[in-house]
């Protein structure tokens, strides 16, 4: 394997594991379902009033999962009662995944514990080396974190990846 590839490897499965430790305090809460959740709640389809839902194969599409993989982990997050599935009524073969009211909770409780927690803003400040951080320093780690993901995204569509950009860079620096 070529160093690099080794190296974005190694990256990805400390923040996996990095993610999974952050995740812990909210019960039945991995990276993998965070962001299955993540994409119903953000993508703007309501079936009415705090019913969020979005299309199976739009799931596969943004994450860039198989439709397999994407099957299997909706089955379970169904399982644990996080989202409901049903068919759609003009197209038998197709499933809309809607979040239930617990799964609106426990993502709610993720997203304070991912993005207002400080335990990732502080290992992504560390990148940069010591340094006093202020109001007026935070956009170097804009700066940085920027170019950092517009590099990651290039090397990902490089290798015909086909996900889509599901979190926004300011969500993590804001929060």
């Amino acid at each position: 394997m070529h160093v690099i590839s080794y190296r974005l490897k190694r990256a990805h499965l400390s923040a996996v594991a990095a993610g999974r430790h952050i995740l812990k305090q909210v019960q039945d809460m991995t990276p993998a379902r965070f962001d299955i959740l993540y994409v119903i709640y953000t993508i703007p389809r309501e079936l009415g009033p705090f019913r969020r839902c979005v299309d199976q194969a739009e799931l596969w599409r943004r994450l860039g999962l198989s439709r397999a993989t994407v099957s299997k982990m909706v089955k379970r997050l169904e399982e644990l009662g996080l989202v409901t599935r049903e068919r759609f009524d003009s197209d038998r073969r197709r499933m809309l995944v809607i979040l239930t009211d617990e799964g609106i909770w426990r993502l709610r409780q993720a997203l304070h514990v991912v993005f207002n927690g400080k335990s990732l803003i502080r290992a992504y400040q560390s990148l940069l080396g010591p340094r006093r951080w202020s109001s007026r320093t935070r956009w170097h780690l804009q700066h940085f974190l920027a170019r950092l993901r517009d590099t990651l995204y290039d090397i990902a569509k490089m290798f015909e990846d086909s996900s889509e950009p599901v979190y926004r860079l300011n969500y993590i620096i804001d929060h």
